[in-house]
């Protein structure tokens, strides 16, 4: 997802050039209570081919990482949720190199292209980059307005799909980029799209990680990312104030930490449940489960949902987990090839908690959330999941 701005009288908007504002400083605000904000991760990837790479730098004459280094305030491709004030981390992925191998390859192979040697130097730059930031969280900024729709036509010749931009300032280059091994135990980064939302305690634990060898700015250190109310949602009150917010969230991220998160411990033989799990059948990865949880001595994976009824293809969705013979439950992980749950799993929306039957292809719904409003409650979902199970 990429786009900035240029300082001054020129712009460029996801390489696209045009007259322009001038910075847009940010909100004077007080800082003697933490700003209730929205934060993400936004995953800067790589061109995937010759041709978007001709383009790209043909327009812009650098990369985006170059691009965020030297600019003061950029328009970039932003979820439709931003707000202004929100926090955006810039991280450059891991998947990058294998976009610059592959295009190092095909270069090889055509040695009388005729802007090969141009090409073969862009390649050079993207690596050296790579090496510099690749897996790493490099820069960091606040959104200073709302998201707004640009249907720019040359758009469909760059790398990221996107058409939501909006303003970001104060823009602040990591003097020591935070690798992922800083934080890759408490974020998983999403596989699913360019923006991984972060949220509660992952956010001061991510602020905590970055500020060991940078001096972060102000508008981070005094910040949570905490949505209002969500701010009050704990372990010994998620069950009473979910059931007024609950149907408010509009992430799926929120959903599972501020309700779903709470839930598991109480429903698996073990408190411990795993995030992000990665599903095999033989060597093929079938996809990444939301959760897993051990029941009745077996792993069972466990889906989340805002609403299960707007879900297309969700059947195929769910079969992919539900005949894996293998899972990598953590991050460097082994695979596990015992006790995995065949055929069933449950599914969880922000109506109700229901077991997905493989076989019969429907949904068996176990009870309403709504109905959850105790301890006692939660005892007896767990007996009835086991009945089932």
């Amino acid at each position: 997802m990429n786009g900035w701005r240029r300082m001054g009288s020129r712009s460029w908007r996801g390489g696209k050039m045009r007259e322009g504002k001038v910075k847009i400083e940010g909100r004077e605000r007080s800082m003697k209570e933490p700003e209730n904000v929205q934060a993400i991760i936004n995953n800067v990837s790589f061109p995937k081919s010759l041709d978007i790479l001709r383009k790209e730098l043909g327009d812009k004459g650098e990369f985006d990482i170059e691009l965020l280094k030297e600019a003061e305030i950029v328009d970039w491709t932003v979820p439709k949720w931003v707000v202004e004030g929100d926090i955006v981390f810039f991280y450059h992925a891991v998947t990058a190199i294998q976009s610059i191998t592959r295009m190092k390859t095909e270069l090889r192979a055509n040695p009388s292209m005729a802007d090969g040697e141009e090409i073969n130097e862009l390649l050079r730059r993207g690596r050296a980059l790579y090496h510099l930031y690749g897996g790493k969280i490099f820069a960091v900024g606040r959104v200073v307005e709302r998201p707004y729709t640009d249907d720019w036509e040359q758009q469909a010749d760059m790398h990221w799909n996107s058409r939501i931009y909006a303003e970001i300032s104060d823009l602040y280059f990591f003097k020591t980029p935070l690798d992922k091994e800083n934080f890759f135990n408490f974020i998983n980064i999403s596989r699913r799209s360019a923006v991984t939302p972060v949220f509660g305690e992952d956010y001061e634990k991510l602020k905590e990680a970055a500020a060991v060898k940078n001096q972060l700015p102000e508008y981070v250190q005094n910040s949570r990312s905490v949505p209002i109310p969500l701010c009050r949602i704990n372990k010994d009150n998620w069950i009473e104030l979910s059931r007024e917010y609950r149907r408010s969230f509009f992430l799926e991220m929120q959903f599972r930490k501020f309700y779903v998160d709470f839930l598991l411990p109480w429903i698996g033989d073990r408190k411990t449940f795993y995030s992000e799990c990665a599903c095999y059948r033989g060597t093929i990865c079938t996809g990444y489960a939301d959760n897993c949880i051990r029941i009745k001595g077996q792993l069972c994976f466990v889906e989340v949902k805002l609403n299960v009824n707007t879900e297309k293809n969700l059947s195929s969705q769910l079969n992919r987990y539900c005949h894996a013979d293998s899972v990598v439950l953590e991050k460097n992980g082994e695979k596990q090839y015992k006790n995995i749950m065949q055929n069933r799993m449950l599914i969880i929306d922000t109506e109700s908690i229901g077991i997905f039957d493989s076989q019969g292809d429907h949904i068996i719904t176990l009870e309403k959330l709504d109905n959850i409003v105790s301890v006692s409650d939660l005892k007896q979902l767990k007996e009835k999941i086991y009945a089932v199970l």
